[in-house]
C-alpha cells in the first residue's frame, strides 16, 4: 500500500498550489493524508473539491507559538504522518510551495519518498558499500 501525506493551511489566502501537489501524486496512492491546519479561508473546500475517495482530512491547530525553525512545520508533518495506514508499505509527501507573485512558472511539488520497513544490506554485499 502506497501513502501520501501533506499538510496546509491558508491555501487558498496564500495562493499555495496545493490541488496540483496533490493531484501529481495521487494516482502513485492508495490513500492521501491531508493534515488540514485551522484555516480562515476556503481551504478546506478545495481540498474537498479534488473529489477523491482517497483523501482522507485530518483536522489540526497549529502552535503558532512555535514557528522559529520550522517547529510547526515539522509537528504538522508527524500529524499526517501518524494519520497513515498501518498497513501501508511506502508514504510519499507532497509539498506546495508558495507561488511568485504575478509568475507564469510551473509549481512542482517536492516529493520525499520513505520506506516503511528497515533497511538491510544483504552480506553478499556488505563490502560493495
Amino acid at each position: 500500500m502506497v501513502s501520501g501525506f501533506t499538510f496546509i493551511r491558508n491555501a487558498v489566502q496564500y495562493d499555495y498550489p496545493v490541488v496540483e501537489a496533490i493531484t501529481s501524486i495521487l494516482p502513485l496512492c492508495d490513500e492521501f493524508i491531508v493534515a488540514l491546519g485551522n484555516s480562515t479561508d476556503a481551504t478546506r473546500e478545495l481540498i474537498q473539491s479534488i473529489d477523491s475517495s482517497k483523501i482522507k482530512i485530518v483536522d489540526t491547530v497549529w502552535d503558532d507559538t512555535l514557528r522559529e525553525g520550522g517547529q510547526t512545520f515539522a509537528i504538522e508533518t508527524n500529524k499526517a504522518f501518524e494519520s497513515i495506514s498501518p498497513d501501508s508499505d511506502w508514504r510519499t509527501s507532497a509539498r506546495s510551495r508558495r507561488r511568485a507573485a504575478q509568475s507564469h512558472s510551473r509549481a512542482a511539488p517536492a516529493a520525499a519518498c520513505s520506506y516503511r520497513r528497515p533497511w538491510t544490506v544483504p552480506p553478499s554485499a556488505s563490502g560493495a558499500l
